[in-house]
């Protein structure tokens, strides 16, 4: 009739991250849903491939152009603004698996708008200080997408902590280095 896909093509395709993250994020659990590679195919460029992937490109250039790929954690540095994780927690407990995809999304969200509004390759240059509370604030949002990412997309968030050289370990201690390796995007634009 025309309603089935076949699931391994779609694999094959996109990768079983994607296509994992798409359905997690689209269809509520145990609920009936719509699916379109179109829909997928935004999904993918909007929220991956813009969002998230975007993101961590841009503070990987960043630390690896201005700061020799490095940066050292200290917590008097990091303004981040403390998670608001209740929803997610919430979402996760409830099996409401697409809420708990969309809180995490706000916070890939918050740490784009973060990225445009202190506009840090400015502040490399006029701001060296503020610079380093921007880059050492987004390293730790990144690390917390990563972390909160992992049940959903365990490799993608392997890879965000491989790529930011993030030892993954749930809390970031003080003198923690960060080497980042700067290589191939996470999510390539289709």
């Amino acid at each position: 009739t025309g309603n089935v896909v076949d699931p391994f093509a779609l694999v094959e395709k996109y990768g079983s991250e994607v296509v994992r993250y798409f359905l997690l994020r689209e269809i509520p659990s145990g609920d009936d849903g719509d699916f379109s590679y179109k829909k997928l195919e935004e999904r993918y460029n909007d929220d991956l491939a813009n969002g998230l992937g975007n993101l961590v490109q841009r503070v990987v250039t960043l630390i690896d152009d201005k700061m020799d790929g490095e940066l050292i954690y200290e917590s008097a540095k990091c303004k981040a603004p403390s998670a608001k994780l209740d929803k997610y927690h919430k979402a996760i407990e409830e099996f409401k698996l697409h809420d708990a995809l969309g809180e995490i999304w706000k916070l890939v969200t918050e740490a784009n708008q973060y990225v445009d509004e202190r506009k840090p390759w400015v502040e490399a240059k006029k701001n060296p200080d503020g610079f380093l509370e921007t880059m050492t604030t987004l390293t730790v949002m990144i690390h917390h997408i990563a972390w909160l990412l992992q049940p959903f997309m365990p490799e993608t968030s392997e890879r965000i902590f491989k790529i930011m050289g993030d030892s993954g370990s749930k809390e970031i201690q003080d003198n923690q280095k960060f080497i980042v390796k700067k290589g191939e995007p996470l999510f390539p634009r289709i």
